[in-house]
């Protein structure tokens, strides 16, 4: 057998490998982040028995946890909604969507870190007057992740 039928026989493989590469390359760049919902009530809730502050600074929306629980530890977890539009999608009624607890939350970012963005998209469904809600999508603020 010469070197030119061992390259013909090799040339099928070889493209099959070519076109999974190819195949596994878009897939991992096409991996959509996983939406997850978190519910934001301060209406009902008392004050003192609070996990979340919500507030608006300048441009930013944001949500205020609190807990100092990601590195360095000394400020608290808060996430800000990017767009200067805010309260776009207002709900008569709470959405039914299914939501992550707080314990579920902490996790999520923790395991995932800096990389949280890329794997999740937050929802934050914020309880408003008169029964209605507003579903602000958030990231987490600057300088945090692990």
């Amino acid at each position: 057998m010469g070197s030119k039928s061992i390259l013909t026989h090799m040339r099928y493989p070889l493209s099959l490998f070519l076109v999974l590469l190819c195949y596994i390359s878009t897939s991992a760049q096409g991996t959509k982040p996983k939406e997850i919902y978190f519910l934001a009530d301060t209406l009902s809730t008392p004050r003192e028995s609070r996990i979340v502050g919500i507030g608006t600074e300048g441009d930013f929306h944001y949500y205020q946890f609190y807990c100092k629980c990601l590195p360095p530890y000394t400020f608290d977890l808060a996430f800000v909604c990017p767009e200067k539009k805010l309260l776009e999608t207002t709900f008569i009624s709470k959405p039914d969507l299914k939501y992550i607890s707080y314990p579920e939350l902490l996790q999520f970012v923790l395991k995932a870190g800096l990389a949280f963005e890329k794997q999740y998209a937050l929802f934050i469904v914020e309880a408003l007057p008169n029964k209605q809600f507003s579903k602000n999508k958030v990231v987490l603020a600057n300088g945090q992740g692990g």
